[in-house]
């Protein structure tokens, strides 16, 4: 469901934005940031790891980020970026976020064009092997979710499937 519709930001700081955790994603994220660099594209990369150390375009901490500086994060900026966890099926809450915020959103999900919320517009597939984010994705506007389908993805909604 969506958490919050209160980070919609019309002029953001940064194009890109990631917040995950240490593990078998990073490779990703590291590839992407790579890329990203080179396009000259603005990115921010928010890591967790039990252990300190240095990466390159990674902010790297050993305490819990707080809800707070991750929302603020969310608002200021124009595309969340999701890597799909390798035993990940469904959505992951990135993607929930991004919509209620009308964030873009880059996601390795492949299956993710198969929701009715899916719009190429706002939502890049991004391929593993090939790294590539067209200038015109970031550069085009984001385009609302139609409210009939958005409502399907609000608290409210999921409360009323929890209970009947």
């Amino acid at each position: 469901f969506i958490p919050t519709e209160i980070l919609r930001n019309k002029d953001p700081g940064v194009d890109i934005f990631n917040i995950s955790a240490h593990d078998n994603r990073v490779s990703i994220l590291q590839n992407l940031a790579k890329y990203l660099k080179e396009e000259k594209i603005d990115f921010k990369f928010l890591l967790y790891s039990r252990k300190l150390f240095s990466l390159e375009g990674f902010e790297i901490t050993n305490k819990k980020i707080d809800f707070k500086i991750i929302m603020n994060e969310i608002q200021q900026t124009k595309v969340i970026v999701d890597i799909q966890r390798e035993e990940q099926e469904g959505l992951s809450f990135r993607v929930f976020e991004a919509i209620g915020n009308e964030k873009k959103l880059i996601t390795t999900n492949e299956a993710i064009d198969k929701y009715p919320f899916y719009n190429p517009q706002n939502i890049l597939i991004l391929k593993k092997d090939n790294i590539c984010i067209p200038k015109d994705f970031l550069n085009s506007p984001y385009i609302k979710v139609p409210e009939n389908i958005y409502k399907n993805y609000t608290v409210e909604s999921w409360v009323n499937k929890i209970l009947n």
